[in-house]
């Protein structure tokens, strides 16, 4: 049957989330779900282009409800009449969903090879070839980590959202066809049973896996099963129009409740969600009676309109807003956060004008078998020509030829950052001649494992065995932790602890992101998520973090003395509050040093307080301090500037760590210095090797 698009005011179709426009042809047309359809996308819109609504994420969350509710409404009726058809449920789904999301990702990755450097590309490319296989929300679970750079940089990540509904889909239907052949009464208690563990699943996984509960379906499908369930709520009475309009109103208040009190912060979904949720269904179930407050608001022609395009909306704003951050150096000022919405709404009118509405009549009308083939040849395409991108390294060759070098540093060996290594059962990464003991210890957060290479050529050219005990996030001093990782950072470092006794370590090199744990992060004075607390802390606290940090260090010195080992004192490379990558591409297009460099003072002023404190122990004899930065500033123009690459590549992984080029051009000949000294040192040291018997027999002993 062919589908007419007729006017918005007309309002003749029900717009499902994920891109699919239904009509619903057993019930009359509801201009509410377009409007609420509305609310979400300019929550996620609004919120995306960070212009209020710090909890304006909750628009997915009311997505998902909206898509339960109509994906259901369709396939039970069908059921109940004997017409339902997997092929057709899928045909109809393929021909809604992929040609709007596909035009998004191929133009999204035509704009990258303008505008973006070979390992974003890259990693844009194989984002690209996740969400044409429906697995973006798996990939952006295993690969958003802090190392793989920001996630408000990352110009597909939105379709994560969409992976979610699309796997639905794929197992929805089965569901529903087996409940239904035993019994249809038991559908409803199959999906309030589902829908129970589901939230349940999503709580538990707030508080242990956060990622996972945010990108992944079980964690996820109770919301939409929630939206499925309002069909076995018996509607409100006749003439109740008041109380619907009570019900619809109260579930709006509640959507605008979470999204301007919910932020970054809040632990998500999990219970949280169940606001949003719960509004989006009382406002659903509600519109089964018009009348009241919410079928005004919701069903006038404006916010009709914006839920119409809704899909077309919510697949294009978030390439625009990244790659206008990455026009502005990461940040996203209002003004250009208000183009963002602007253009947006224009681009999103365009497509669901010229290309949604007549591919969804066209697709209509084609049979099933063109349109599955349709589909598998062009995602195979696709797909291959996304993976290729991705395993050429985001074709560096774009470049002119004195850049290419510059922009292709390699990226530091990521397994050793995904804390995979079990440090009780010896299983360390070792680099040098290795035999059955080890000398040399590198003991530290992400930065040990950055600085791996320039650690192994010291290891060699010094005849020394060493061992990489790094893990994120977890600064290599005892009695102290980051807020909500105590228990794992107080196992793992008295772990390491053990490793240096049981191996007669006799060097160990420490190495952190000393400054953040005191600081906090750079432009964000409030946020304390990387203060040092203790046993004593009551909440994360500058003050705290300086005591914390100076008695943490202490302990950790005497007892890694105490167990006949001398102590090297990694301090950090200077930190950069743009891309590196992208400010060495600028100083090497125009031959001057970009205003957004780092210099000398500000270096010096965010390490002021950790420097005293390094300085201290060193000034004992406790330790060996070394300082990279001291060969990474240049005066230009009156001012000394980092500096953070040259032809040969970038000195930085990111904006804090150094790449392997960086640490070996800048740390591999003070640590190899550094080691021969505490070497030497040791070696000298005529009981050393007895009073490291000693402390492996009868423990801790006094300092040297």
């Amino acid at each position: 049957m062919s589908e007419r698009h007729d006017s918005v005011s007309a309002g003749r179709w029900i717009a499902e989330v994920g891109g699919e426009m239904e009509r619903d042809r057993t019930s009359a047309y509801r201009s509410d779900i377009d409007g609420l359809r509305a609310v979400a996308v300019g929550l996620v819109l609004l919120y995306h282009a960070e212009l209020g609504f710090d909890g304006g994420y909750i628009g997915v969350d009311v997505f998902l409800v909206i898509s339960g509710y109509l994906i259901t409404g369709i396939i039970r009726k069908q059921l109940a009449a004997g017409s339902f058809s997997l092929s057709n449920f899928w045909r109809r789904r393929v021909s809604r969903i992929v040609p709007a999301a596909t035009l998004t990702t191929v133009l999204t990755v035509l704009a990258g090879w303008f505008l973006l450097l070979p390992r974003e590309f890259a990693d844009l490319a194989s984002s690209a070839f996740a969400q044409q296989l429906m697995l973006a929300n798996v990939y952006f679970f295993e690969r958003l980590d802090y190392f793989d750079g920001p996630a408000e940089l990352k110009p597909l990540l939105h379709m994560w959202s969409l992976a979610v509904e699309e796997q639905f889909y794929l197992v929805y239907p089965f569901l529903l066809i087996a409940i239904h052949r035993i019994s249809a009464r038991a559908i409803l208690p199959v999906l309030l049973a589902i829908a129970v563990l589901s939230f349940g699943w999503s709580v538990f996984r707030v508080e242990n896996d956060p990622a996972a509960a945010f990108f992944l379906l079980p964690s996820r499908s109770w919301e939409l099963l929630v939206g499925a369930l309002l069909h076995w709520c018996p509607p409100l009475p006749e003439g109740r129009s008041r109380l619907a309009g009570l019900l619809s109103a109260t579930g709006l208040g509640a959507i605008v409740l979470a999204a301007l009190t919910y932020d970054g912060a809040m632990p998500f979904p999990g219970a949280a969600a169940l606001v949003p949720t719960l509004g989006t269904a009382m406002i659903i179930h509600a519109g089964r009676r018009p009348g009241g407050v919410g079928s005004a608001l919701l069903g006038n022609r404006p916010m009709v309109f914006v839920g119409l395009i809704s899909y077309s909306l919510y697949l294009v704003h978030w390439p625009i807003i990244v790659y206008l951050r990455h026009h502005h150096d990461g940040t996203l000022p209002w003004r250009v956060g208000l183009v963002a919405v602007l253009l947006s709404l224009v681009i999103a009118s365009a497509s669901w004008w010229w290309f949604e509405r007549p591919l969804r009549s066209i697709g209509s009308s084609i049979p099933t078998r063109r349109v599955v083939g349709a589909f598998g040849i062009s995602t195979a395409c696709l797909a291959g020509v996304f993976l290729s991108i991705h395993l050429l390294d985001g074709l560096p060759r774009r470049f002119d030829p004195d850049l290419r070098l510059a922009v292709s540093t390699p990226m530091v060996d990521k397994d050793l950052f995904r804390n995979r290594h079990q440090v009780d059962r010896d299983h360390l990464p070792l680099r040098g001649p290795c035999g059955d003991s080890v000398d040399v210890l590198l003991w530290g957060d992400s930065h040990a494992a950055a600085i791996e290479a320039a650690f192994s050529d010291a290891c060699r050219e010094l005849g020394l065995c060493g061992a990489i005990a790094s893990k994120t996030r977890t600064l290599p001093l005892l009695g102290c932790w980051r807020p909500g990782r105590m228990t794992d950072a107080t196992t793992w470092n008295e772990s390491v602890l053990e490793y240096i006794s049981r191996h007669r370590v006799e060097h160990v090199v420490l190495v952190g992101r000393w400054a953040v744990n005191l600081e906090g992060e750079p432009g964000e004075p409030d946020d304390r998520s990387t203060l040092l607390m203790d046993a004593t802390s009551t909440e994360p606290s500058h003050r705290d973090a300086a005591r914390v940090f100076s008695t943490a260090l202490d302990a950790t010195i005497d007892a890694i003395r105490a167990r006949g080992a001398g102590v090297v004192i990694l301090e950090q490379f200077p930190l950069q509050s743009v891309d590196p990558m992208r400010l060495l591409v600028h100083e090497l297009e125009t031959g001057s040093p970009s205003e957004s460099l780092t210099s000398l003072e500000q270096h010096r002023s965010r390490q002021r307080r950790v420097r005293v404190e390094l300085e201290r122990v060193a000034s004992r004899g406790d330790a060996i301090l070394v300082d990279p930065s001291d060969e990474m500033f240049e005066s230009r123009g009156g001012v000394s500037w980092s500096v953070v690459g040259d032809h040969g590549g970038c000195f930085y992984a990111d904006d804090d760590h150094p790449s392997a080029y960086g640490a070996r051009r800048f740390v591999s000949p003070i640590l190899r210095e550094a080691l021969a000294t505490s070497q030497a040192w040791f070696e000298s040291d005529a009981d050393g090797n007895a009073r490291r018997a000693a402390a492996t027999a009868d423990g801790p002993n006094d300092r040297r």
